[in-house]
């Protein structure tokens, strides 16, 4: 799952999509929560497009409302062709959501509690997500939600699942809304694509009301994943981040 991410406007986070042509206009955003209004980058009339959305998705052929009781903020990518408000997004509707880090609740024992998840070199982060929009009237929502999926092996004991996470390589294919993409496309796999960084943080994170940079705060010794390996904080990663797989 992903509940909680931030964003941090600086040169790595410009710099990592501008190869993919996109100057992003952002500002700093802490722990920006489902519901929250969210930059969502895509594309349409031949152009990259960024802008804000409803993070929790508001099908086309809903009544406009947050139903709480079907939490539509993660879709399984499992099975997005399957349902039926993921279905037309996934063939034709497809943006990302760029991140710093998203948090997650770690389940290890010896690891457990918030942690916040980055590129291991400090990189930004391309996570897959859908959109849809639903208007009545002069009233239209644009919303999105982000695409999950089994989590590789290597961050199995922290979460179940995870955010599918864009190489560069991958953002063209994932953004080319002209070309539906098969239901079981290598992309949505449970794979650690690259290196990331998990580091304890504090309970301030849990409140969803608080959007500091405080909740960011590092609270302990950080964990390095790669390669099916758990690295502590004195041994940095091997390789560097794969942009062409």
């Amino acid at each position: 799952m992903c509940v909680s991410f931030s964003i941090k406007d600086d040169r790595s986070l410009q710099a990592y999509f501008a190869v993919i042509g996109v100057t992003l206009e952002v500002a700093d955003r802490y722990n920006l929560r489902p519901t929250d209004q969210v930059p969502l980058l895509r594309q349409y009339g031949g152009k990259m497009h960024q802008d804000d959305a409803h993070w929790w998705l508001i099908p086309a052929h809903s009544n406009g409302t947050v139903n709480r009781k079907y939490p539509m903020f993660n879709a399984r990518g499992e099975s997005l062709s399957q349902r039926s408000s993921y279905a037309g997004p996934f063939r034709s509707q497809r943006g990302i959501l760029p991140m710093s880090l998203f948090v997650e609740q770690s389940k290890h024992p010896e690891f457990s509690g918030p942690v916040s998840i980055t590129d291991a070199e400090n990189e930004a982060l391309a996570v897959a997500a859908l959109w849809d929009v639903w208007q009545r009237g002069e009233q239209t929502i644009l919303s999105c939600t982000v695409v999950t999926t089994a989590a590789a092996p290597e961050f199995a004991p922290y979460h179940p699942r995870m955010p599918v996470m864009l190489t560069l390589a991958e953002c063209e294919r994932w953004l080319d809304n002209s070309r539906a993409l098969p239901a079981d496309d290598p992309l949505l796999a449970p794979v650690l694509k690259f290196p990331l960084r998990l580091v304890p943080l504090g309970k301030s994170v849990n409140n969803v009301r608080d959007k500091s940079p405080e909740t960011i705060k590092p609270m302990g010794e950080e964990r390095l994943l790669e390669n099916g390996k758990t690295h502590n904080k004195r041994t940095a990663p091997q390789d560097k981040r794969g942009r062409d797989t």
